[in-house]
């Protein structure tokens, strides 16, 4: 623009208003002729408003700067929440810091910046001022003084807190270095007193911008050379455990970052010299990459979680100092535990001992509890670092348990875990009470001998006094239990001595038993014949509940499992001292109406029986518990979710935390005079037709499978089953299979059973003959019946099953005893056969064992021969397959 008649708006620096705003403010002005050097006013000074700005632009001499002026003060206006109007004042405006440098360098050349007399304020940019700070001594203490260019620091009129910062000497503006900033400005100590150790700690906040000014101390602090000195390692870990800076400490002087590219290194304050020790430097770093750490761009270490401990301890091990923000970190704690038991609770706590120092548990739970990192603050100011195994194994005892202020409360009955965390723990204390539960599960031959009633004294073998025994301290500590004997190993007996010792000396209320339908029979004979004292009562028959009166007057009160639905109200509304259930196995279904009423019944005591805790899948262990410890094993979806896999590790804990309450003891254990029992596999091979009609089946069921899927794409379940029912049927005898066609009524399996059963009958042996189909049963039995050999039968639907059973025994003559598995698999002794034979697979080999088991038993004087006749190349040998594959994942 061209200025006419020397005339134009220049701005006037306001030095008296821009202090008391702590901002650059300029006023706008309409002045005459430049003289040289300086603007000549003509007229009294105006104010202008918004609406004058338009009209202003015509006397801009530069209408850009009036514009950046402008648009400043509008943004101060702005974040101050000013509104205005066209009226307002707009004659003094506020120049930002990020517009100051360029504004004063443009006004310079344009000579429009003047002071209020005219003079024009030039902006000297060419060089910086030179900031210098001069120490002086006085008796022992030492007075700074801050000087810009030759201005002390408290007679600079002006300084801005832009960047870079601005001082007005009262004549002109000058520019600092970029560094030394405003703020950097307020903190020096101009001026002040300061001791020593004041000094030391001045000199060192500005040793980082040392190359920026002038710093001139007293010479009596002589400067001192250090060339190459010992470097020792200080590794201080961040806060959030993932990163650490590697310091090196020379002699107590320096503590200077690994990452500090600087060879000679300045102590302003006591006049020292650093030449670094680079050899010994790098050699920490090499050792901290050993180690797994790792250096980052930044020269800071990324500490591996997984390694963060044991890295951390070699490394104190090795000498070095660690630290946590600078603050000593301590590896090295114990954990001091102290269990007592009060009112069926476990009272867990603990104290972690650093040296002197100590933190609470409460400190440590809320640590787990809070997620927080896994160190804590001691007293002295130092930390500890708590390893990672130690948190693991506090995390889960946590999440065991119930946090009650410093302490971790566990039901009694989960004594067995707690005691199992705590014996690989070196300090612990317990109360008696804990001691004695420590006893009762750690060994079961130590257990109190309570005596055993007179007149079964010597009717028990020792494994059965043990068992009573156990059965005794399962009352004394107020538990529940499984007493889980295999199979022919006297549960029966071992039960009954207790009812008789609790008869004898504390008769209460009566006990409740419930067993299967087959074996009411079993348990009167044996109450008969063992315990004739005891009074009982058997809870069964159409007219049952009009017997409900004597319950009272009884020992015991015997039903069945199929009685409980129907009687439940009768049942459960009365008290009972123990609640016992045979063939317990019976309620592995949590879902199953009977399990559930029984549940539902009231007792004292609970006591299961079954000499197979563990058929299928873990959930059978959990319904035992859900019986007869409620929650102990938590609910069943958290249990399926945390056992159901492959994990050894946490079968392991079921098993130690179960242990205390299962008394599992096989015949091959305790039973060293049972007799030898020898399996044998017979392949049978299929005779020609029915390998066409299993092949006929066979093709068939796939057809309709292909078909299922191309027209709903999908297969339902029931007939995948029913076509592996068909199969096993063709395998055993073609006959068994519903067909509209006339099947073959030639087997291969049955000619291998004949010819076996033949053999072994000739030498006057006796046989029991198991099959899951009684119409296979039946076949057999028709063909022995040809052969004029003598057979026995006992299915579901036997009425007289007592009396079936007492003339097998009785029969002088060799004969077969063909049995259904379902119905003669549990409560049977049956050693008056020496031979077992097993006609068809099942799924669970379990209920295979059962069936074997009523032959091999105590009692039985032969060795025990057991055969079981698969079909070759047929479904049957994938069923023998997967029992193989069950019986070796069973751990428990």
């Amino acid at each position: 623009m061209t200025i006419t008649n020397n005339q134009g708006l220049i701005f006037v620096f306001e030095l008296e208003i821009s202090q008391k705003k702590k901002q650059f403010t300029v006023r706008l002005s309409v002045r005459r002729r430049l003289n040289n050097t300086q603007w000549v006013s003509e007229g009294p000074r105006r104010v202008y408003s918004v609406s004058d700005l338009e009209n202003l632009k015509t006397q801009a001499i530069d209408l850009t700067l009036l514009k950046v002026a402008a648009q400043s003060e509008l943004g101060f206006r702005k974040n101050e929440g000013r509104f205005f109007s066209p009226s307002d004042d707009f004659t003094l405006l506020r120049i930002h810091g990020d517009f100051l440098p360029q504004f004063l360098e443009n006004c310079q050349i344009k000579k429009i910046l003047c002071n209020p007399d005219g003079i024009i304020l030039p902006f000297l940019s060419s060089s910086p001022l030179p900031l210098k700070i001069r120490v002086e001594s006085q008796q022992n203490f030492f007075f700074p003084q801050v000087f810009l260019g030759d201005i002390s620091f408290q007679n600079i009129p002006w300084i801005s807190d832009s960047a870079p910062v601005i001082v007005f000497d009262g004549n002109h503006f000058r520019a600092l270095f970029d560094k030394i900033t405003h703020k950097f400005l307020l903190t020096l100590p101009h001026q002040k007193k300061l001791s020593p150790k004041e000094l030391e700690g001045f000199l060192k906040t500005i040793e980082p911008l040392k190359n920026n000014f002038f710093l001139e101390l007293p010479e009596k602090i002589p400067k001192k050379i250090l060339q190459n000195p010992p470097a020792y390692p200080c590794f201080d870990v961040k806060a959030n455990l993932q990163y650490a800076t590697l310091l090196i400490d020379y002699l107590g002087v320096f503590f200077v970052p690994s990452q500090d590219p600087r060879t000679v290194i300045e102590d302003l304050a006591k006049g020292i010299e650093l030449h670094r020790n680079w050899t010994e430097e790098n050699e920490y770093k090499n050792h901290l990459k050993q180690l797994g750490f790792m250096i980052q761009a930044n020269g800071e270490w990324y500490l591996p979680s997984k390694t963060l401990h044991t890295g951390l301890a070699s490394l104190v091990k090795e000498g070095w100092q660690i630290t946590l923000e600078q603050k000593p970190l301590q590896l090295e704690s114990e954990l001091h535990w102290d269990l007592q038991v009060q009112k069926n609770k476990i009272h867990l706590r603990a104290e972690l001992q650093v040296g002197q120092q100590k933190a609470s548990f409460g400190k440590l739970l809320d640590v787990l509890t809070m997620n927080t990192l896994p160190t804590l603050s001691l007293d002295d100011g130092s930390h500890i670092l708590i390893p990672w195994n130690q948190l693991q194994d506090l995390q889960s005892l946590k999440n065991q348990g119930v946090r009650d202020g410093e302490a971790l409360l566990f039901d009694d009955t989960d004594f067995a875990r707690v005691a199992a965390f705590t014996e690989k723990q070196p300090h612990v204390t317990s109360d008696a009470h804990f001691q004695a539960l420590k006893e009762f599960s750690k060994d079961f031959g130590n257990l109190k001998k309570i005596p055993i009633p007179a007149h079964l004294e010597n009717v028990l073998r020792p494994y059965q006094k043990q068992g009573f025994y156990w059965l005794c301290a399962l009352r004394e500590q107020g538990f529940n239990g499984l007493l889980a004997d295999d199979m022919g190993l006297g549960k029966t007996l071992q039960v009954l001595t207790l009812l008789q010792h609790l008869k004898n000396n504390a008769p209460k209320h009566p006990h409740l038993l419930i067993v299967p339908s087959t074996l009411v029979f079993n348990w009167e004979l044996e109450i008969q014949k063992f315990t004739p004292t005891l009074r009982y009562v058997l809870h069964v028959g159409k007219d049952r509940l009009e017997k409900t009166a004597p319950f009272a007057s009884q020992d015991l009160v015997i039903t069945t499992y199929a009685l409980v639905r129907r009687d439940l109200d009768t049942l459960s509304s009365r008290d009972w001292d123990t609640l016992i259930l045979d063939e317990a196995h019976s309620i592995k279904n949590p879902e199953a109406q009977t399990t559930q009423a029984v549940k539902k019944i009231k007792a004292r005591y609970r006591l299961s029986l079954t000499g197979t805790p563990l058929e299928n899948r873990p959930e059978d262990l959990w319904s035992q518990f859900d019986f007869l410890i409620p929650k102990f094993l938590g609910t069943l979806s958290e249990f399926k979710k945390k056992y159901n896999t492959p994990n050894l590790d946490l079968l392991k804990e079921l098993k130690i935390q179960s242990k205390p309450f299962i008394l599992r003891r096989l015949k091959s254990q305790v039973c060293l005079e049972l007799p030898e029992k020898t399996e044998v596999t017979l392949f049978c091979e299929f005779t020609e037709e029915q390998k066409q009609f299993y092949c006929t089946i066979l093709e068939e069921g796939r057809k309709r499978l292909k078909q299922q899927v191309s027209q709903e794409h999908k297969v339902k379940t029931m007939h995948i089953l029913e076509l592996i029912l068909r199969l096993r049927q063709a395998a055993c005898h073609p006959a068994l299979v519903p067909s509209s066609v006339e099947s073959p009524q030639t087997s291969g399996k049955l000619e291998r059973v004949l010819e076996t059963a033949n053999e072994i009958l000739s030498e006057g042996y006796k046989i029991l003959i198991f099959s899951q189909f009684t119409s296979h049963l039946k076949l057999v039995r028709k063909a022995l019946h040809v052969q004029n050999l003598k057979t026995h039968y006992l299915d579901g639907e036997t009425k007289d099953r007592p009396e079936v059973i007492q003339q097998f025994r009785e029969d002088p003559d060799a004969c077969a005893f063909m049995i259904s598995l379902k119905t003669g698999g549990l409560g049977l002794n049956l050693v008056e056969a020496n031979t077992v034979f097993l006609l068809d697979p099942w799924w669970n080999p379990s209920a295979e064992n059962q069936a074997i088991d009523r032959a091999h038993r105590i009692g039985q004087e032969n060795p025990v021969t057991v055969y079981r006749f698969l079909m070759k190349d047929s479904i049957e040998e994938k069923v023998f397959a997967l029992q193989k594959s069950k019986k070796s994942s069973k751990n428990l």
